[in-house]
């Protein structure tokens, strides 16, 4: 999903080495999501827009994939 979200403006992304480093970061992104929902909502309903207008299509993702594989731009 890192590829396809930009955290805070199509959605929200949490990382982490190991799994309790994951859950540390989850609850963290949670906390900051439940906040915006409840206390900001034009930047909840903006975020909403955002990730309503993104668009993936095979071509995109052969695109990326030749890119990432080859170092290629020739597609």
């Amino acid at each position: 999903l890192k590829d396809t979200i930009e955290h805070n403006k199509t959605g929200f992304l949490f990382e982490g080495e190991t799994y309790s480093q994951k859950v540390d970061h989850f609850q963290r992104v949670l906390k900051e999501v439940l906040d915006i929902y409840f206390n900001h909502p034009d930047q909840w309903q903006q975020i909403r827009k955002n990730a309503g207008k993104m668009r993936f299509t095979w071509s995109q993702s052969v695109d990326r994939y030749y890119i990432d594989l080859y170092g290629g731009n020739d597609v």
